[in-house]
């Protein structure tokens, strides 16, 4: 074989790879990118005016994005608050719309400072936007305030501070706070009201007396006539009459004592108690009334004098006023004077 044979079977065969050179499209298409970047030369730096009007311009924009987020989100909070508006507003003036119609228990009277009316579980009101309550409603009075209530029997049904009571019935409530007041007026029957509490039940048979709920029991006062107290447990009956005051106490002890019927504890329920209506009505029908309302006696000096008091008959109102302010305001216009003195009212002629 010639050398020249051994060279051409020395590149063939076995001999090792060699790259194809680049296709002739590929490389004249790099060529003219170089080309092209190299006239275009490097990239200048935009001018200070330049950078200053796009930032400008994108800070307006975010601005107006925001403003736009918060103009929304106003939107929402007014639209929540005008609904929250009108539904207090509707809860605020006519509570009526959300009570059930259950039958009507009491009547509200006199009230002083906060008090609370409560029918359903979320919602309560202020007593001063309905005139009554209903069966299953609650009502409570704020550490400064007091109320009185009239049952359809007549009942008055007084509520001291911070006094908490629910109606079952008619003829029954419950206090869980507090301390109650029950009068069912002069000659009045006994009515059927129970009031039932922690410690027990008290029912009265034609009387005054004070329910009042202490930390350790109950304190029964009787002012006139008498009621029956049931303990909880269901133990004996235990009577209270004018005059005696009954202590039950959660152990089972059970303290008795007397109370005066001018015992200045009794004041609150006077300063509760609502005023009657005492237009054309005789002196002598104001003078019985604070006197019950005091717990004194009325006596008259004279014969003359009782019988000024029956002739002389009242004009005008004693609403809000309190028995013994009625009777400092009214008395002077009478011709009478009326004197307090040893649980009495003694009533004479004016100097």
């Amino acid at each position: 074989m010639s050398g020249r044979d051994n060279e051409r079977s020395s590149t063939s065969g076995d001999a090792p790879y060699e790259r194809e050179p680049l296709d002739r499209a590929a490389r004249d298409e790099e060529l003219d990118i170089a080309r092209l970047l190299r006239a275009a030369g490097s990239r200048e730096n935009p001018s200070d005016e330049m950078t200053r009007q796009v930032r400008a311009a994108v800070h307006a924009e975010w601005r107006a994005s925001v403003l736009a987020r918060k103009q929304r989100r106003a939107r929402r909070v007014v639209l929540l608050a005008a609904s929250l508006v009108g539904l207090a507003l509707a809860l605020w003036v006519v509570p009526a719309a959300f009570r059930s119609p259950g039958p009507v228990v009491a009547n509200l009277g006199k009230m002083e400072g906060a008090v609370q009316v409560k029918e359903r579980p979320w919602l309560w009101w202020k007593a001063m936007d309905t005139p009554f309550l209903r069966a299953g409603e609650r009502v409570r009075t704020g550490p400064d305030a007091r109320l009185a209530l009239t049952l359809p029997d007549g009942v008055s049904l007084r509520l001291d501070h911070g006094t908490g009571i629910s109606f079952v019935g008619s003829d029954r409530v419950e206090v869980t706070a507090g301390a109650v007041y029950v009068d069912s007026g002069p000659g009045q029957g006994a009515g059927s009201l129970l009031v039932d509490t922690p410690h027990g039940t008290v029912r009265h048979v034609g009387t005054q007396y004070e329910a009042r709920i202490l930390t350790d029991g109950l304190r029964v006062r009787v002012r006139e006539g008498q009621v029956d107290v049931v303990p909880e447990d269901g133990g004996a009956a235990q009577t209270v009459r004018v005059g005696e005051q009954l202590v039950l106490l959660e152990t089972g002890q059970v303290d008795r004592g007397v109370v005066s019927r001018t015992d200045p504890e009794w004041a609150w329920a006077a300063q509760a108690a609502p005023a009657p209506d005492m237009e054309g009505r005789p002196v002598s029908a104001l003078l019985e009334w604070v006197a019950r309302e005091t717990g004194q006696e009325l006596t008259f000096a004279t014969p003359d004098s009782e019988a000024l008091a029956q002739s002389t008959q009242l004009s005008g109102s004693i609403a809000g006023l309190s028995p013994q302010e009625a009777l400092f305001a009214i008395m002077p216009t009478t011709g009478l004077r009326a004197e307090q003195r040893n649980g009495r009212i003694i009533v004479a002629p004016a100097p």
